[in-house]
């Protein structure tokens, strides 16, 4: 799955915020799915981060999600985005 794909079928999905550990943001929501976003130390602390966002607000405020998950298991292709 590519990124644009990911975000297309995930995109509007609603996520809460989870935890956050060197730099990287964890999100889960009702359904299973589990994003990981982040930057890098420079930028990271300019996110504006709430609660409880979409996927598309993730990957616009935080520039990279890093990888996803979905059931415990790894979206196919979400590692080399």
């Amino acid at each position: 799955m590519t990124k644009q794909e990911f975000l297309e079928q995930y995109g509007d999905t609603v996520v809460t915020f989870s935890g956050y550990y060197k730099y990287v943001f964890t999100f889960k929501s009702q359904d299973g799915l589990e994003i990981h976003a982040g930057g890098n130390s420079s930028d990271i602390y300019r996110c504006r981060i709430r609660p409880e966002m979409t996927v598309n607000e993730i990957e616009d405020e935080t520039g990279e999600i890093i990888c996803a998950r979905k059931d415990d298991k790894l979206i196919d292709g979400s590692m080399s985005w």
